[in-house]
């Protein structure tokens, strides 16, 4: 979790996502091409990582890998992301 929360509240991650937000209605399938290539992937992966540690008996099997995935990701987007866009380096981590 550490290692995606670093990612998502990184200046560049900040700074893209500005940018796709800015120019997405000017720019037909940029949005869609984005959130593919970015946020749908980074879904995936993190699925994955979830049924293997469901496999291995780490976490309980009794949830589904992409949705637990997705609520996973909508925590760490969570107020400290948001504190990101506001422009404090580190996402105002303490």
């Amino acid at each position: 979790c550490r290692t995606v929360l670093a990612f998502l509240v990184a200046p560049s991650t900040l700074a893209i996502h500005r940018i796709v937000q800015a120019e997405a209605g000017r720019v037909p399938g940029l949005a869609e091409a984005f959130f593919a290539a970015g946020p749908a992937a980074g879904r995936a992966r993190l699925a994955g990582w979830i049924a293997e540690e469901q496999r291995s008996g780490r976490l309980r099997a009794d949830a589904d890998p992409v949705e637990a995935a997705g609520h996973l990701g909508a925590l760490l987007r969570g107020d400290l992301w948001l504190r990101g866009f506001k422009g404090e380096a580190d996402g105002g981590a303490a």
